[in-house]
């Protein structure tokens, strides 16, 4: 009976992470109109250093659902700075779990509420969270991969100039690497070839327009670029076929909510933008510089690959390939999240938040659409 009822609660345990998730998405979009339309008069600076702390919440309060209830382990490689500095942050992109992994790094560094993202274009329309990416400071791309540069440089411009930290997350692949996709994997050596640059086999060739962009953007501003290499440690996405050595598919968000991914190992490096190379209205420096940094990326796969391939056992601690564990800076999730947690039962325990809860539903998402699809 025991057993069955362990068994029982570990089948419900996605469901009920993933309604957490969803479920205080309301009273995040609640605080932060109710910020937005409060603040309409007060300087750019002070909106967002609320508004920046709203986000952090949330984001915090996602870091808390993985790590702390979910138990997922980050096992790293390199050194997180401790000071908050503008970067950039890139990373191979593989997972709908990458922007949690860079919510996780960014939470040891105490950055997790400055972070914006260059978002694909669909993301504007999920309900509530479209429009709060977009009013963060999210930069949405075109599945052709085109997007308002301008707008870009300006959001760039406003957050620096006004002295509110960036951390801007960019995936240059533009797209998820997934092995069972031969289409892609041929078009991004095609691609790489035609530029001169050597195909890659585990990662996508990376583009470099909005990396570019940003570059420009920061431009004094900026101090460092954060390179992370993220491996994702399940049987499924370690395993590589003998024969063929085609790699499986990386798990997605539901795989790791339904505990199928315990680990997850980044490889991460700080560069001081001096050494980036950037020069204004010309891309071939910097996609250079770009695309050897996918050629590092593509060596760590290759090093962890042939680590899991040489011991037959199915459970092979990599741990000894990199250096250390770093915890979780667990004060700054467990407060946010208990409140987020507090409201968001409150509403729902009475009736008339169950009214407001619901009328945000509908309601808010209708209007973020709406808001989204003709101002992002």
């Amino acid at each position: 009976m025991l057993l069955s009822l362990i068994t029982g609660l570990n089948n419900i345990r996605p469901v009920v992470t993933a309604g957490a998730l969803v479920a205080v998405s309301p009273t995040v979009f609640i605080a932060h109109s109710a910020w937005t339309a409060s603040a309409m008069l007060l300087p750019r600076r002070i909106y967002y250093k609320v508004e920046d702390a709203l986000w952090g919440w949330y984001q915090n309060f996602v870091v808390f659902v993985f790590e702390t209830c979910l138990g997922v382990e980050i096992v790293l490689d390199g050194v997180i700075p401790k000071n908050v500095e503008n970067s950039i942050f890139i990373c191979n992109h593989q997972s709908a779990m990458d922007w949690i992994v860079a919510d996780m790094i960014a939470n040891r560094q105490g950055m997790i509420g400055h972070m914006r993202y260059v978002f694909k274009d669909a993301l504007k329309y999920i309900p509530l969270f479209g429009y709060i990416f977009g009013k963060h400071g999210g930069v949405f791309v075109k599945r052709d991969g085109n997007y308002n540069a301008g707008k870009m440089c300006n959001t760039v411009r406003m957050l620096c100039d006004n002295e509110v930290p960036v951390y801007l997350v960019i995936y240059p692949e533009g797209t998820r690497y997934n092995p069972k996709r031969k289409e892609l994997t041929l078009k991004s050596r095609d691609y790489a070839v035609k530029n001169s640059m050597k195909p890659l086999n585990h990662v996508l060739t990376p583009r470099v327009k909005a990396f570019h962009s940003a570059l420009s953007a920061m431009g004094d501003d900026l101090k460092a670029v954060y390179d992370a290499t993220i491996i994702y440690d399940n049987s499924d996405s370690m395993h590589v076929n003998q024969v063929s050595h085609v790699r499986q598919p990386a798990p997605s968000m539901w795989d790791v909510v339904s505990g199928r991914c315990r680990r997850i190992y980044i490889k991460f490096d700080r560069i001081d933008c001096k050494d980036v190379p950037f020069v204004n209205g010309m891309e071939a420096p910097t996609f250079k510089w770009l695309h050897h940094r996918f050629e590092l990326k593509d060596a760590v796969f290759d090093k962890f690959y042939f680590a899991y391939n040489e011991d037959k056992s199915d459970k092979v601690d990599l741990t000894k390939y990199l250096n250390k564990h770093v915890p979780l800076q667990s004060a700054r999730v467990v407060f946010p999240s208990m409140v987020l947690a507090g409201i968001t039962t409150s509403l729902l325990c009475s009736s008339i938040g169950r009214k407001i809860y619901l009328a945000t539903v509908f309601g808010g998402s209708v209007f973020g659409i709406v808001y989204s699809a003709l101002v992002f």
